[in-house]
C-alpha cells in the first residue's frame, strides 16, 4: 500500500517556505521514492474518497496564538492596510484560535494527524523546512535546496513605515517601498514582531491555557513553558501596546528613504513622491 502524506498549511507557519522547498527539490524527492502533487487544493478536499486505498498521514503545524496574531497583523499591513495595531486588536475577534478544533476536524477523516509546533525550539534543526523533510524521512544535507526570502516579512520599524505609507502611496509606490525595505530593514525568520502589552499577552495565553495544554499533549511533548513564556515586550508597568514605534519618526524615515532613492536614481519617481508625502503628511503628524 502506498502512503499519502498531507501537509496542512495553517496560516503563519512557514507554509510558503515548505511548498517552495518541495518544488525546488523535486529531483531529491523522486530519488527517494516521493512524488510531490502541486496545486492540489481540490484534490486534497476529496482525499478521503479519492485515496481510500492509500495510507494517509497528515502533518499540521500550529503557532502560539499571540505570535500568530502578531504575524497576521504584519501581513495585514504588508497587504496595504493602514490600521494601527490598536484598531486591528479592537476590531478582530481573538477568541477563536483553539487549534484543537482544526485537529479534531481532520481526525474525523484521517487516523494519523501528526502535530508540530511552529517554534524554533521545537523544529528539527530549528527550521520548518528541515523539520518537514525530516518528517518525510528524506536526507537533510547539502542536496536540500531552500529558497531564501520566499515569504518575506518586515521588521517592526518597517511595518510602521509601511503602515504610514499605505495611507498615501499608490500601488506602484508601495511596491517600490517594499523593495527598498526588503534590502534595508529585514526581519530574521522566527523572530516575532511584538505588539501586545505584557498584560494583554498574559490574558490571551490564559484564555488558551487549557486548549494549548491539550494540543501539547496531542503533540506528545511537554510544551508548558513554550505556551506560557512571556517575552519582554514592554518596560515594567507599561499597559499599552508594546514598545511603541514613533509615527513621526516613521514619517521622516519614509521621506528620507524616498529622497535617498531619488538621489541614487534607483527610482526616478521617488523625488516627486517625497515632496507629495511631505505636504500630505504634515496634515497627519504635526511637526
Amino acid at each position: 500500500m502506498q502512503q499519502l502524506l498531507v501537509h496542512i498549511g495553517t496560516h503563519k507557519t512557514g507554509t510558503t517556505a515548505i511548498q517552495n522547498a518541495l518544488r525546488a527539490n523535486s529531483k531529491l524527492l523522486a530519488q527517494n521514492g516521493c512524488a510531490y502533487i502541486d496545486e492540489a487544493y481540490e484534490l486534497s478536499r476529496r482525499l478521503k474518497n479519492t485515496f481510500s486505498e492509500h495510507s494517509v498521514s497528515v502533518i499540521a503545524y500550529f503557532r502560539r496564538q499571540d505570535h500568530f496574531i502578531e504575524s497576521a497583523y504584519t501581513q495585514f499591513i504588508q497587504q496595504g492596510q493602514p490600521w494601527s495595531f490598536d484598531k486591528f486588536r479592537d476590531i478582530a475577534d481573538f477568541s477563536k484560535f483553539d487549534w484543537n478544533r482544526v485537529v479534531d476536524n481532520y481526525r474525523q477523516y484521517f487516523q494519523s494527524v501528526d502535530i508540530h509546533i511552529y517554534d524554533r525550539s521545537q523544529l528539527t534543526g530549528g527550521d520548518v523546512v528541515v523539520d518537514f523533510f525530516s518528517w518525510l524521512g528524506l536526507p537533510v544535507d547539502r542536496r536540500l535546496r531552500t529558497i531564501q526570502g520566499s515569504n518575506y516579512s518586515f521588521s517592526r520599524t518597517a511595518v510602521e513605515i509601511v503602515r504610514v505609507g499605505n495611507d498615501y502611496l499608490d500601488d506602484a509606490a508601495k511596491e517600490q517601498l517594499s523593495e527598498i525595505l526588503q534590502s534595508q530593514d529585514s526581519r530574521q525568520p522566527y523572530d516575532d514582531n511584538l505588539y501586545f502589552s505584557m498584560q494583554e499577552r498574559k490574558a490571551l495565553l490564559a484564555h488558551y491555557r487549557a486548549a494549548n495544554q491539550k494540543l501539547a499533549a496531542a503533540a506528545g511533548a511537554d510544551l508548558e513553558e513554550l505556551f506560557t513564556r512571556i517575552p519582554v515586550a514592554a518596560p515594567p508597568g507599561m499597559e499599552t501596546a508594546a514598545t511603541a514605534i514613533d509615527s513621526d519618526a516613521a514619517v521622516r524615515q519614509l521621506i528620507d528613504i524616498c529622497l535617498q532613492q531619488h538621489r541614487g536614481r534607483r527610482f526616478k519617481t521617488m523625488g516627486s513622491l517625497a515632496a507629495r508625502l511631505n505636504n500630505k503628511l504634515r496634515q497627519y503628524v504635526p511637526w
